[in-house]
């Protein structure tokens, strides 16, 4: 925008000092009543020389009216090159996506696969919770023993099968949550 503004008031600089240069042109008549528009802002004697300048390279431009023609192309000496679109593969057409169902069946089954996903990620939440409950039980009765051998044969080996189960449940709640997070659609 900024250029075309630029453009614009070097050409209507351009222009009023070609119509200062020019003596028989620097008599500006205003446009005549019928051309000037309601948007025109009155014309005051406190215009700067830039808004008189593009006044008058406004006024002076003309327009060429002329309509290009049928025989005005066939007498250019311009060449009309006319080319033919490519050959197909040997194969023809590449297939199209065999997915033949609506825009709002598509929508509802992506929609089906999130909330599935989503009840996924809260079993295997409650799953965690419950075996760090259990673990954190465990390893409280583990101090709480007084006998030795219990303590170091029994419960020493459930603390390591919870633990080992935990690591199980979190790698699936880790799974699920990758599960959700693919099935979301991005904005």
């Amino acid at each position: 925008m900024k250029t075309i503004v630029a453009a614009w008031l070097v050409a209507a600089v351009a222009g009023s000092l070609a119509a200062q240069s020019q003596p028989s042109q620097t008599t500006a008549e205003p446009p005549p009543a019928s051309t000037s528009t309601t948007l025109d802002p009155p014309k005051t004697e406190t215009e700067s020389p830039l808004v008189r300048a593009a006044r008058l390279s406004k006024a002076n431009r003309k327009i060429p009216k002329k309509v290009l023609t049928n025989a005005d192309v066939k007498k250019s000496k311009g060449k009309l090159a006319v080319s033919s679109p490519p050959p197909l593969p040997a194969g023809g057409l590449p297939k199209a996506d065999t997915d033949k169902r609506s825009p709002l069946e598509k929508q509802d089954a992506q929609y089906r696969a999130r909330k599935a996903a989503e009840e996924r990620v809260g079993v295997a939440q409650k799953k965690v919770d419950g075996l760090e409950k259990d673990l954190a039980a465990i390893e409280q009765s583990y101090y709480e023993e007084k006998d030795l051998n219990r303590r170091d044969d029994v419960i020493q080996k459930r603390f390591a099968q919870a633990k080992r189960q935990l690591e199980e449940a979190r790698k699936e709640l880790a799974d699920a949550r990758d599960a959700v997070s693919a099935t979301t659609p991005k904005p």
